[in-house]
């Protein structure tokens, strides 16, 4: 008997953590989720960044979300050693290589109850970017505003 209660406890147990753990519940978690927080070093930016240093604005949806994506596709993919990795209405993610071969990441997503496109962009390795992501992410931001 005991040990009966004792398997039921540890399997409910396991069905809470494993409901908990669900991506799809909360767009709004879905989308912190699918950005990474930034790691304690300066050189990470992101629109979902609490840290005032580390923050950036999202991009606005103009045009409908589909248009919006391949507008931000098209100027991504075209910017000096870019490779988008991955690509969907939804998300983004890109490489970009330094002439020195070190690699930043950048992750956009799109939040339609929000309206707005979240970005995050880090370097893969290192502790100081010298503030390349954030003028990376402006020099996008310019693009796509005019």
């Amino acid at each position: 008997m005991k040990t009966t209660s004792l398997f039921f406890i540890l399997l409910m147990a396991g069905l809470i953590t494993v409901a908990e753990s669900d991506p799809n519940a909360g767009q709004g978690r879905q989308v912190e989720r699918l950005l990474p927080d930034c790691p304690g070093t300066p050189n990470c930016v992101s629109s979902l960044a609490e840290d005032p240093a580390r923050r950036v604005e999202p991009f606005p949806v103009r045009g409908g979300p589909v248009r919006s994506m391949e507008r931000l596709k098209n100027i991504i993919g075209s910017m000096p050693r870019s490779t988008i990795v991955s690509f969907s209405e939804q998300r983004m993610e890109v490489e970009f290589r330094s002439l020195l071969g070190f690699v930043d990441d950048i992750i956009l997503v799109l939040s339609t109850d929000q309206d707005v496109i979240h970005i995050r962009s880090a370097a893969r390795s290192g502790t100081w970017d010298l503030g390349v992501n954030r003028r990376r992410v402006e020099r996008i931001r310019k693009e796509y505003g005019e």
